[in-house]
């Protein structure tokens, strides 16, 4: 999104005018987003996600068994402890 709107002032400001609604549909139409590291940026959207109601539903299970797992795994992890000293 941020990308977009800097595109749109880009524009803008090329044409010498004030900044405008024309220019962000300017800048939809020349603007191509990456589709690089889609995955990772969904992996981390879904790990941070506070409300499961937010998500599409293809989406809420997946984040239910992942910190069911992730809960598991916190209370079958062994306790740590210092060196003892003698």
């Amino acid at each position: 999104m941020e990308a977009l709107v800097l595109k749109a002032y880009e524009v803008a400001d090329d044409s010498g005018e004030e900044f405008g609604a024309s220019h962000l549909m300017g800048a939809l139409e020349v603007y191509i987003p990456t589709t690089q590291g889609i995955k990772e940026m969904t992996d981390l959207a879904l790990s941070e996600c506070s409300d499961i109601d937010l998500l599409p539903p293809e989406y809420r299970d997946a984040v239910r068994k992942k910190r069911q797992v992730s809960v598991l795994q916190e209370t079958e992890a062994p306790v740590q402890r210092g060196a003892r000293r003698i």
